[in-house]
């Protein structure tokens, strides 16, 4: 999970890599995305070095996006059918 100034946040899930985004919190200038998969080292360095902060996802946010069929299907589902 990125926390932080907007600009910052963004900046990281445009070079995430293989990290999903599987959800995206604003309010006013600051952001919290959460990701699924690792961030490339250097990201993270620069997302820190920039006022970001970095940290764990609680075992049931990730739960809850993951297994979250809304308007698209799950995370889950999804790397169960590429798997297929």
């Amino acid at each position: 999970m990125v926390t932080g100034p907007t600009e910052v946040v963004d900046m990281v899930a445009a070079h995430a890599g293989d990290a999903t985004v599987i959800d995206v919190r604003s309010l006013g200038h600051t952001t919290r995305t959460t990701f699924y998969g690792e961030l490339p080292e250097q990201l993270r360095l620069e997302a820190t070095r920039r006022g970001a902060e970095l940290g764990p996802v609680p075992l049931q946010d990730l739960l809850v996006h993951l297994t979250d069929l809304g308007d698209e299907r799950s995370l889950v589902a999804r790397s169960t059918e590429e798997r297929s």
